[in-house]
């Protein structure tokens, strides 16, 4: 829970802020901890870890975790879209973006579809 807590913290200030807010070894606690979850197999925790390290600046291995949960998982109902949320958020390429924005759109369009 005191990790959750830290995330969301470390998340939405600047890191300016952050520096003031948490020492070197909470932070690197916390970053290992979103690593360690993007190796796990808790399905949306790991979506939302790798959204977190994303958005805090460590995109490294998530795209190519995430291509092997495509791959694994592309075919679950509703992890896919968390799958697909992760692929659109840390693609490098525009065309790559707009594969995995438009697998979301269409699931969204006709929620049956494969």
């Amino acid at each position: 829970m005191k990790l959750i807590i830290f995330v969301v913290i470390f998340f939405c200030c600047s890191t300016a802020n952050i520096e003031s807010i948490a020492s070197e070894k909470l932070k690197k606690a916390a970053l290992e901890q979103l690593h360690s979850t993007l190796s796990s197999n808790f399905e949306w925790e790991k979506v939302h870890a790798a959204e977190f390290l994303l958005n805090l600046g460590y995109p490294e291995n998530v795209y190519e975790t995430f291509l092997k949960e495509e791959e694994q998982k592309g075919d679950e109902i509703y992890y896919r879209i968390g799958i697909w949320r992760v692929l659109a958020q840390a693609s490098l390429k525009s065309e790559d973006k707009q594969h995995w924005i438009d697998s979301i759109a269409s699931v969204f369009s006709s929620p049956n579809s494969p």
